[in-house]
This record gives C-alpha cells, structure tokens and sequence, in this order.
C-alpha cells in the first residue's frame, strides 16, 4: 500500500488557531479548579469555540494529568490527551 504524498485536506491555520485557543481556555479552567496530576476531577464550561453555544465537559487523570474534553455539539471541539 502506498500512501499519498501530501494530505488530502490542507488544515486551515485560522482553524487550527482556534481550536489551540479552545484548547487552552479549557486547561486553563482546569487549572483554576485546581486540577491537574495527583488531583484529577471533572468540570464543564461554555464552549470556547467562537459561535459555538454548546457546553464542553472534561475530565483530568489523577495520575498523569492528562485530559479528556468534548463539546456538546457534534463536529466541534474534542481533546485527549
């Protein structure tokens, strides 16, 4: 099998801005709920995405602080870390 040399879909920098800023807005909520590696937990928050409405819900590993978050709405933000 050969694969193609160059992606079938060129990402938009726009879009990836956007989805690195969701991204952030989310740890940062995260973060001032204290979250993080020894103290996980869950918390949710309006969507970041700009236009969005939809609820993003997430959970942080106690273990390895790693997160897991998704909108409510289908086809935006989703996260794992």
């Amino acid at each position: 099998m050969r694969l193609p040399s160059k992606p079938i879909v060129e990402p938009d920098n726009k879009e990836i801005g956007a989805l690195c800023t969701a991204i952030k807005a989310v740890k940062q909520h995260a973060e001032q709920k204290k979250l993080g590696r020894g103290r996980g937990g869950h918390g949710t928050m309006p969507c970041p995405v700009q236009g969005c409405k939809g609820l993003v819900r997430y959970l942080v590993y106690t273990s390895n602080g790693h997160m897991m978050a998704s909108c409510s709405r289908a086809g935006c933000l989703k996260l794992r870390e």
